[in-house]
Parts: C-alpha cells; structure tokens; sequence
C-alpha cells in the first residue's frame, strides 16, 4: 500500500518532515481531523491517496495500540473475487470483555474468524481503501464490545 506524502504534494522538507511528525503523532479522529484539515489549508485542498492513506493508517495504528492490539497485517488474495484479509494481533494478556465476543461474531458473521499463531505472514495490499475502511470499522466494533459493554 502506498502511505507516504508524495514530493508534489510538499515541496518544502522542512514543512514535510512536520506534517510527518503531526501524522505520527496522530492519537484521535480528531486530530486525524485537524491533520488532514492543516493539510488542506497549506497544500491544496487534494490530498493525495498515498497521503491519505497514511494519515488513515497512523489513526488505525493509534486506536489499535489502545485496545492492546499489536500487529495489524492484510493481504489480498490472487484473482478479483478471492477474499480480502486482515489479522488483528493481540499483545499477550491483552484485557478483553469476552461475553460480547458472540456480539462481535454475529456483527460480523462469517467473515470474523480467530486463529491462534505464531507468526504473522504478510503480503502485498491489493484494494487498500476496503482493507483500510474494514481495519477502521472493525477496530469500532473491537472497541465498543470487547473494551466496553456494548450489547447486540
């Protein structure tokens, strides 16, 4: 996936190099917000992808790192039509409200499994807006029934 600020975009290493350590230090939606809207005031109000998607993807490394996930990996399958995936790893004792996982199954029916491993593989992201937009979502859910007391 392509996550960076294209040399077009910021021309300015200096200002680059600072809107890279906003990114990194990206903690909120909000401050994915008020990142992204700095971004549009000073360099145009295009965003590139490649931008964007680091933005997005600093957001989802943040909010995972809250709820004790530490690892998130995805891959795309070979031919249009196979299946998409994303592996949320948890840290080794990670807190969970493991009542709401029948929640979480039925939310997500049967594209939720959990495995057990012990080495994460990664490859190449084909679709990244699905797989970034279903990072997003089921960090969420992940939030609100594991983390919380969410109900069905």
């Amino acid at each position: 996936m392509d996550a960076f600020i294209p040399e077009s975009y910021i021309l300015n290493e200096e200002q680059k190099l600072e809107i890279y350590k906003k990114i990194a230090a990206v903690a909120s939606a909000e401050d994915c917000d008020d990142v992204r809207d700095e971004m549009r005031d000073r360099f145009g109000e295009k965003i590139p992808e490649p931008a964007e998607n680091l933005l997005r993807v600093s957001l989802i490394r943040s909010t995972a790192q809250k709820m004790e996930i530490c690892d998130i990996s995805g891959s795309a399958g070979s031919t249009a039509g196979s299946p998409l995936r994303i592996r949320f790893t948890l840290e080794p004792g990670a807190r969970v409200n493991v009542g709401n996982i029948p929640v979480l199954l039925r939310r997500y029916q049967k594209s939720l499994r959990f495995f057990l491993e012990t080495k994460a593989s990664g490859s190449g992201i084909r679709d990244t807006a699905v797989l970034l937009s279903s990072a997003e979502q089921f960090l969420s859910d992940f939030s609100e029934l594991l983390r919380g007391n969410a109900t069905a």
